[in-house]
């Protein structure tokens, strides 16, 4: 399954730091893998 959008709101940033880099960094690998904006 491929995701056709991923959103992120509220919940991400009522996270830790340390997760919120974990999820950022997770995004932009995601963008260089698949090209996504």
């Amino acid at each position: 399954m491929r995701a056709e959008i991923i959103l992120a709101d509220e919940p991400v940033s009522a996270l830790g730091v340390s997760a919120q880099v974990q999820v950022i960094n997770l995004m932009e690998r995601l963008q260089g893998e698949f090209g996504l904006s």
